[in-house]
């Protein structure tokens, strides 16, 4: 795996589980707990994504759309 995929996923699995408590402090401060657990909740939309593989692709849309525009489209399988 090289240097840049290990940024990439961490990168992106950080922002999945630590943004919604960032904007959770930043409009709730007073609640920002509850409200970051709620948002944080709304992760399991993408638990399909852990039985894919590989875990993270780029070109990849759970819905089947196309809307990586960098993506070639014959490198995505449905």
């Amino acid at each position: 795996m090289s240097t840049i995929s290990i940024f990439q996923n961490l990168l992106h699995y950080s922002l999945h589980f630590g943004f919604p408590f960032i904007i959770a402090y930043l409009f709730w401060k007073e609640k920002w707990l509850r409200a970051g657990t709620i948002m944080f909740s709304t992760i399991i939309i993408d638990i399909d994504h852990f039985w894919a593989n590989p875990v993270f692709e780029a070109c990849r849309c759970s819905i089947g759309l196309i809307l990586w525009i960098g993506c070639d489209n014959n490198s995505i399988e449905f």
